[in-house]
């Protein structure tokens, strides 16, 4: 877990330090497409799990949950500078509406800061703890998709 969370601490650091990007959105829009990455791959490995398309892994949910639980911790909406929606540049499906509403955004992200660590938590506790406390996470996730990501 310690190696987990100093990792997303390094990653985080790493991405947002725009020191060395020329665009002034290429930093932050890496960075959020990274996190997303992250959080996809492992949604999808304890989803896989909990539906019952893989067996249950108590090491391997333990380790996808902590990855969520380690990039929850970056300071995701400070990666949204504004004209950094899709209306503005491309290869983002950040809506406009990040920007419109910046507290409602950033209420969604402390949402998912809140069901990560409760994740993390019951992930190698059995395929039935980690699939409550994954409906939490994916909740959040799938609210925050419906008002701020922009349909393809």
């Amino acid at each position: 877990m310690k190696r987990t969370l100093l990792l997303a601490a390094g990653f985080a650091t790493a991405l947002t330090s725009g020191a060395h990007a020329q665009d002034p959105f290429e930093m932050p829009l890496a960075a959020r497409k990274g996190i997303m990455a992250v959080i996809g791959m492992s949604m999808g490995t304890l989803s896989g799990m909990a539906r019952g398309k893989t067996e249950y892994n108590a090491d391997a949910a333990q380790a996808a949950a902590n990855a969520i639980y380690g990039v929850s911790m970056v300071d995701y909406v400070g990666l949204f500078p504004e004209g950094s929606d899709d209306f503005n540049i491309e290869g983002t499906r950040a809506s406009t509406a990040i920007f419109d509403s910046p507290a409602g955004f950033s209420a969604e992200w402390a949402k998912v800061q809140m069901a990560a660590p409760i994740l993390a938590a019951e992930a190698a506790n059995g395929k039935d703890a980690m699939a409550i406390a994954l409906g939490g996470v994916g909740g959040t996730c799938k609210a925050c998709h419906k008002s701020y990501r922009s349909p393809k």
